[in-house]
């Protein structure tokens, strides 16, 4: 899972990795919830994107994804980027808002609705990229004896704990130059990692997929 605020890189860097981890770039796929937005990177060989495919998904219903996931697998598509889930997530909130009763029924019936999401996504045999926004917000900060508002990162605008059902989770530390640490990862490849999501980081991945015959799923927030 790709985590960064909007804006800084995580669908470049989630194309980019993709490109690099199948020979076959007709074979990636994005589900786009951010209005073509990732039309904007097609044939960027400068920053080392060619082609892939791409579903727009206007819907963020928990149906619509799942219905976009499937259609990725049916079209023998090998890696699906899901970019992003906070757009699930936001739809989730927004029922919860029209929904009457108290918050435990609410929970009863939104809960299901989001898991089948991840469940879909942990399930797929296919290599799965997904990211994530982080909420952000602004603080009053001293400066030269003067308090002055500071933009400042938060959390992945995902419900809690999500971005724990993944294998790799990537968190922008550097905004200015997309640097990216990671903060959980299950492969044990990328320790200590403070870096760009580039070709090296792809291929680390790549080696450790060859280990096993069956497909390894990637999930990266």
């Amino acid at each position: 899972m790709l985590s960064w605020p909007s804006w800084t890189g995580k669908t470049v860097s989630s194309l980019k990795f993709a490109s690099w981890l199948v020979s076959d770039r007709d074979k990636i796929a994005i589900i786009d919830t951010e209005w073509w937005a990732a039309n904007n990177y097609a044939d960027r060989e400068d920053l080392w994107i060619w082609s892939f495919n791409m579903l727009e998904l206007t819907d963020h219903s928990p149906e619509w994804y799942i219905k976009a996931i499937q259609t990725c697998v049916d079209e023998w598509m090998e890696v699906i980027i899901i970019d992003s889930l906070t757009h699930l997530w936001k739809w989730i909130l927004e029922r919860k808002d029209k929904m009457g009763g108290n918050d435990f029924w609410k929970w009863k019936d939104l809960t299901p609705m989001y898991d089948s999401v991840i469940n879909k996504i942990l399930n797929t045999p296919r290599h799965m990229i997904v990211t994530g926004r982080w909420k952000t917000e602004y603080i009053l900060e001293e400066n030269n004896g003067k308090m002055v508002p500071k933009k400042v990162w938060m959390w992945t605008q995902v419900r809690e704990w999500t971005e724990y059902e993944f294998d790799i989770i990537f968190e922008l530390s550097d905004p200015g130059k997309n640097i990216a640490s990671v903060s959980k990862d299950r492969t044990w490849l990328y320790k200590w990692f403070l870096d760009t999501v580039n070709k090296d980081t792809a291929s680390k991945y790549n080696e450790r997929s060859s280990w096993n015959t069956e497909v390894i799923d990637m999930n990266l927030i």
